[in-house]
């Protein structure tokens, strides 16, 4: 099921063959074009993958981009998305709508936790294989290992 259109409409659809048609979550496909309306009605998404030795206080993260077959180490800073940390350190990571929306920024969190305000791009089973948006995701843990290669 594809669906596109006014937010609200798409909500009541999606809410529809999910809860009273049961349709399986990877079954249901929305297309969001009002980004910013989209950022701002999203919730906040904790996701972990690898549980990392411990709880850091959000002063800086190391994060490892494998990006193009090359592994680097980058430098996020509390206040910045994984996708922002990248650009900041000249990697040519891919990137369209920096909303949530296009899945374009989409990467494979191998170690760490993030937080995510709008995962619009992603189905409930790509979160939970640990699929992140580099565009939306800020670093939980001290450490992360992102590929985007995946």
């Amino acid at each position: 099921h594809f669906i596109c259109g006014p937010t609200p409409m798409m909500q009541a659809v999606e809410t529809a063959l999910k809860s009273v048609l049961k349709v399986a979550n990877d079954k249901v496909h929305i297309e969001y074009f009002d980004m910013d309306k989209q950022a701002k009605q999203a919730t906040n998404l904790h996701i972990e993958k690898k549980n990392t030795a411990k709880k850091f206080d959000n002063q800086g993260v190391v994060a490892e981009i494998i990006l193009n077959g090359v592994t680097q180490e980058v430098g996020i800073s509390a206040d910045k998305t994984v996708l922002e940390a990248c650009l900041d350190a000249d990697l040519d990571a891919p990137y369209m709508c920096e909303a949530g929306v296009c899945s374009t920024c989409r990467a494979m969190l191998s170690e760490g936790e993030v937080t995510m305000e709008a995962t619009h791009a992603l189905t409930e089973n790509e979160l939970q294989e640990g699929y992140i948006l580099t565009c939306q995701a800020k670093a939980k843990s001290e450490k992360l290992v992102v590929n985007f290669d995946f």
